[in-house]
């Protein structure tokens, strides 16, 4: 029987070892008696690591006696289901909305100041029509154009989402929770 452990689980008690675990290989009367065995851990944090040593333990304990063959991670953290309160995970993201907003927006106010953008666009006017009074249609395009081009770059129009072709922010936020999980089990196995 080949075990492979799931990175993240979010879970509530009782706590079967189908949760944790994928079983693969073996007949499906075995894989059904694995899968829905329940495992003898307590809800003590709001987060836990299972390690695969701990699950072969409790599969000895309960009288299995296949070969287990251990593919992929170690462990597996579990994410208590009813220790999340969903209200902070709202009042957090909105948080994090407004300040990214404005700090974008600092951010590109003080770019433009820096850089001048008004004398830019004043000279660019004169280059183009000879005369510096047409600035303004400058302005309006370049606003258009930097709103486009944020909507384009983090790829969040709706009907073009795609899941075969994520924004570079989805493949960043990938990376970075799998850097998480891969400490959480680093510290937990020390």
């Amino acid at each position: 029987m080949y075990v492979q452990m799931r990175p993240r689980v979010t879970a509530r008690a009782p706590l079967t070892l189908g949760h944790i675990v994928h079983v693969y290989g073996g007949d499906e009367v075995a894989m059904h008696r694995w899968t829905s065995m329940q495992l003898p851990i307590q809800q003590r944090a709001p987060i836990e690591v299972i390690a695969l040593d701990r699950v072969i333990s409790w599969l000895r304990t309960a009288g299995m006696t296949e070969d287990i063959v251990p593919i992929g991670v170690p462990a597996t953290v579990v994410v208590w289901e009813n220790a999340r309160r969903p209200w902070l995970v709202r009042i957090t993201g909105v948080c994090a909305a407004v300040f990214l907003f404005f700090g974008a927006a600092l951010t590109m106010v003080h770019f433009h100041t820096e850089v001048a953008m008004a004398d830019v666009h004043v000279r660019l006017a004169q280059l183009l029509t000879g005369d510096a009074r047409g600035r303004t249609v400058l302005h309006v395009a370049y606003a258009i154009g930097i709103g486009v081009g944020m909507i384009g770059f983090f790829y969040r129009v709706p009907w073009t989402t795609h899941p075969l072709h994520p924004s570079p922010l989805d493949v960043e936020m990938h990376a970075y929770e799998q850097k998480v999980l891969q400490h959480i089990t680093s510290v937990a196995r020390k």
